[in-house]
């Protein structure tokens, strides 16, 4: 929604308000070949340029095979990007993530989330929940990098608040050092120091 499927990224910027509506039957198949230049895949890939997200159910399926040399980097059901002052608010998603990696390409630092791929730059995340499973495959190999969360991936910059999570998260635990090392977590798989945080959430999973 609100991107380009050609091999230029564009973000979308304004505001999409759900109005308690859901959509159902969400599939998302991505695979290098069918990158197309894109580095985020979801509902809305890239949120960007003070936009706001809100009273929007998702549900459905992302599905993901990422590659060293040309991948996906952040996955979530409703957002694939948050950044740039963007908020996602009283939002739910219901989407099964699931990213395998072909680590015979290399290894990949991909962030998956159940409503949130990454959130960066001041990317907010408000009065959500989420009941899906998020998993980054195969998480046993010691190559295997990249965060997995409940409700974002990544939280580079901005917050989550008030948000709840019920689904599976599993992802990789070995390898890596610094912002390289996996993370995995109820509510967020990596949260960076000072600039990300996470407030009045509870993770059931």
């Amino acid at each position: 929604a609100g991107n380009s499927r050609g091999r230029v990224k564009s973000d979308f910027t304004g505001g999409c308000n759900g109005k308690g509506y859901v959509l159902r039957g969400l599939a998302i198949t991505a695979d290098p070949d069918s990158m197309q230049g894109q580095d985020a895949v979801g509902l809305f890939r890239h949120v960007a340029g003070g936009s706001t997200i809100q009273q929007l159910g998702v549900e459905g399926t992302v599905t993901v095979t990422a590659a060293y040399s040309k991948s996906y980097r952040d996955a979530g059901c409703n957002v694939g990007s948050l950044r740039g002052s963007s908020y996602v608010k009283q939002c739910y998603s219901a989407c099964e993530i699931t990213v395998d990696q072909d680590l015979a390409d290399g290894a990949v630092n991909v962030s998956a989330g159940g409503l949130v791929g990454t959130a960066k730059d001041n990317g907010w995340i408000m009065d959500c929940y989420t009941t899906g499973d998020v998993s980054i495959w195969p998480s046993e190999s010691a190559m295997a990098i990249g965060h997995a969360g409940g409700v974002a991936g990544q939280m580079q910059e901005g917050a989550v608040q008030r948000c709840y999570a019920t689904g599976t998260v599993t992802g990789p635990a070995n390898g890596g050092s610094g912002y390289l090392k996996p993370g995995v977590g109820g509510i967020a798989g990596y949260v960076a120091s000072y600039r990300a945080y996470i407030e009045k959430c509870c993770a059931l999973n």
